[in-house]
């Protein structure tokens, strides 16, 4: 009977083998070693869906005159401020609300949005954090946070899809049980199922006025497209800020700093989606006080 080999002559032999092996066949045996690893598909898409909210900021920011003359010095011209609307309307129907002419109830529709989105984005986040964290993350992925105007319009529509996946989705089924647990604790605390279709309703008639969001004739495909384009769009010029921008209060403005408790700020990495202390545009074209005496941007 042959001896038994034990697994620490399995190794020597493996190890002999690849010293042996051919350099083709070594970079296949990497290739497969590599093709084991997960790649970072789920935290590059998280990335992604952060970006339009991360553009919007600033889009709104770089229209104020001091940065826009900075900005222009660099390059960034009208046409590239055009281009980031384009992909960001493209990606996810959201128009440039300059000149927009807002109908009444339109209108109406926008304020309620724009007064619940901060208070109700606290209190869900509030619960959530405590008592159901992976859900807290889900639904608050990419830096989702209150904003102003038709910004408040796409949170609050990208928070009751989220709710909607929460309760439904088939992707979600094997957190199922944890999922509707953390919707009824969100009933409790107001945002119900009634609550949860008043605010479809004034989303729906906002959708419906055609000059304010359109989802367009791209399919699903065409939209992650301008979505990867307005990505690099926000990479290329976001960049381009951090090297000429030097005002703390400015980069506060365009999104690519933060203000912590205390007066105190931090920047946002590239990567990074602006969480709940990023900082909320209250009336545009800024998107926070320049109030804190903060140092330079390094």
């Amino acid at each position: 009977m042959a001896p038994r080999t034990t697994d620490a002559a399995h190794a020597a032999q493996r190890a002999e083998a690849i010293h042996h092996a051919p350099k083709k066949e070594l970079r296949v045996m990497a290739t497969k070693k590599i093709k084991s690893v997960p790649v970072q598909s789920e935290l590059s898409q998280e990335v992604l869906d952060g970006t339009p909210m991360r553009a919007l900021v600033f889009l709104r920011g770089s229209r104020g005159k001091s940065i826009r003359a900075i900005l222009q010095r660099a390059g960034y011209t009208p046409e590239d401020r055009a281009e980031g609307w384009r992909l960001l309307k493209r990606s996810c129907g959201f128009f440039e609300d300059d000149d927009v002419l807002i109908q009444d109830e339109a209108a109406e529709a926008v304020k309620q949005l724009d007064a619940w989105d901060e208070g109700g984005f606290r209190r869900a986040r509030a619960a959530l954090a405590r008592l159901h964290p992976e859900q807290c993350d889900f639904v608050f992925r990419g830096g989702l946070k209150p904003t102003q105007g038709l910004a408040a319009v796409m949170g609050v529509m990208t928070f009751l899809d989220r709710l909607d996946e929460l309760e439904k989705s088939p992707e979600r089924k094997s957190t199922r049980k944890a999922d509707q647990a953390a919707l009824a604790t969100l009933a409790k605390r107001g945002i119900d199922d009634e609550e949860r279709k008043r605010l479809r309703t004034l989303v729906k008639l906002i959708e419906a006025t055609p000059e304010l969001l359109d989802d367009g004739d791209e399919t699903d495909d065409e939209k992650q497209a301008a979505l990867v384009q307005l990505r690099a769009w926000f990479e290329d010029w976001s960049a381009t800020a951090r090297t000429v921008v030097t005002r703390r209060d400015h980069l506060i403005r365009l999104g690519l700093a933060k203000r912590k408790s205390g007066g105190k700020s931090e920047e946002v990495e590239e990567d990074e989606p602006a969480g709940d202390d990023s900082p909320t545009p209250r009336v545009a074209p800024t998107n926070g006080s320049a109030r804190p005496e903060v140092t330079p941007a390094s």
